[in-house]
């Protein structure tokens, strides 16, 4: 052709044959991947999927040039405890595309567990050392064999006090279905320290220690009405120059409160007449 070679082309100098041509069209590849899913233990077979990511369809054509519909398989169909599974997008099929399907994965979590425990209370000893009497759990799944265990505990001081914070640490889980699961491995609670008793004396009984001092007079009640009663009052002896027959002591009725005895003045018996001269 004159294009080619710079000339004209003539005909005439040429026999021209025609030969048939190929046309090949080939697929478009097609990229179908899973996408990544999650789930936390529940004790319930994994099925299905995410859903899947295309990659890359032509014309403006979609899921709906495909042939079949969407389906999953590998080891996450089915799945039920923690860990990481292929999820395996599959079947579709088309003349217009080369299919390639890409997995991603299925995680699987262990289910989180709440745990508590009850601690003993206990007499005072000088130290924070607390027993741990019961330990549960909440959240386990159907009949899983799972138990809380182990840990120590301590109150948060060594002193004498009600409602005081226990804490227990180091606890974890034991049993068969243990590895579908976690917990916490501190927990709090609240128990008593109550005050030591000394031998023979009785709890809560505080001696009452009183002062020393002077010793305090006793208390005088003034103004108290007093029972009238009789008081015998001895007159002074007055010594006469000769010794006169003794004087009777009277009797002189009183009432109390008593006042001071009256001193009587009794003469001396005077001389008769004849004796005067």
């Amino acid at each position: 052709p004159s294009a080619a070679t710079g000339g004209t082309f003539t005909p005439a100098n040429y026999t021209i044959a025609y030969v048939n041509g190929v046309l090949t069209v080939i697929p478009v590849p097609l990229s179908i991947t899973a996408n990544p899913d999650s789930k936390v233990y529940n004790g319930v077979a994994y099925s299905g999927g995410n859903g899947v990511v295309y990659s890359a369809f032509v014309n403006g054509e979609g899921p709906g040039a495909l042939t079949g519909a969407l389906s999953y398989a590998g080891s996450s169909q089915g799945a039920v405890t923690p860990g990481v599974y292929p999820i395996v997008p599959q079947g579709f099929t088309s003349t217009n595309y080369t299919i390639g399907y890409f997995p991603n994965p299925l995680t699987i979590t262990p289910k989180p567990l709440v745990g508590s425990i009850t601690a003993a209370d206990k007499v005072y000893d000088g130290n924070t050392a607390a027993t741990i009497t019961t330990r549960t759990l909440a959240g386990v799944v159907g009949a899983d064999s799972v138990t809380y265990t182990g840990g120590t505990a301590t109150f948060d001081t060594p002193l004498v006090g009600i409602d005081k914070t226990v804490t227990g640490t180091g606890l974890g889980l034991t049993g068969a279905s243990a590895g579908n699961y976690t917990v916490n491995s501190v927990a709090l609670t609240l128990a008593d320290i109550t005050p030591s008793v000394i031998p023979g004396e009785k709890l809560g009984v505080i001696p009452t220690v009183l002062p020393v001092g002077p010793p305090v007079p006793p208390i005088v009640v003034v103004n108290t009405p007093v029972t009238p009663q009789l008081a015998t009052l001895v007159p002074p002896v007055v010594i006469a120059p000769a010794a006169p027959p003794p004087v009777a002591k009277t009797a002189v009725p009183v009432l109390a409160p008593v006042a001071p005895p009256v001193e009587v003045y009794v003469a001396p018996p005077r001389p008769r007449k004849q004796d005067r001269n």
